[in-house]
């Protein structure tokens, strides 16, 4: 299976190991690279949102890898969202589509945000629970299984301007 991965930061650099000790080929996009065609894109943290036009080139799907419980805290900065929020927290593994963490949920996970957590510490640890999840869907996608489950409820959206506001 032709893999592409597209990952940034810690967690995909978490995520990418896992991949090298599954023994799964992937092509690493780099910042400004297009999806090339591919049957898999895998995405983790990466800075941009892809066209119709990328998604299309995948002949099984596109997933990525989000650190909520969606449908909440659907774009930026979902710890601190879900600090301020109090809502469900975890991370989610979800199909892409051409909305933002809009597409229907592969694997996920839920936690529980410590009493008194900042931002900074919920987002370490659930660094290490997207990388536990992703080795999960790993395991999915070499059984050959991609399911597919609606998210449940409206959920909510923050753009990186909502928590902005709230510094200033």
């Amino acid at each position: 299976m032709e893999i592409v991965y597209a990952g940034k930061g810690p967690v995909g650099v978490g995520c990418l190991a896992l991949l090298e000790k599954r023994k799964m080929a992937y092509h690493a996009m780099r910042e400004g690279d297009l999806v090339s065609p591919c049957a898999l894109l895998l995405s983790v943290h990466w800075p941009r949102i892809f066209s119709q036009d990328e998604l299309d080139r995948c002949t099984i799907c596109a997933l990525n890898l989000h650190n909520s419980i969606l449908p909440c805290n659907r774009g930026a900065d979902a710890c601190a969202w879900a600090i301020i929020d109090q809502t469900p927290h975890g991370a989610t593994v979800h199909w892409v589509d051409a909305g933002i963490d809009s597409g229907d949920i592969f694997i996920q996970a839920h936690m529980i945000v410590p009493p008194a957590c900042t931002t900074d510490e919920l987002y370490k640890l659930t660094a290490r629970h997207e990388i536990d999840l992703f080795d999960q869907a790993l395991e999915l996608i070499q059984r050959g299984q991609f399911p597919a489950y609606k998210q449940k409820g409206e959920g909510s959206f923050h753009n990186k301007r909502d928590f902005e506001r709230i510094l200033r």
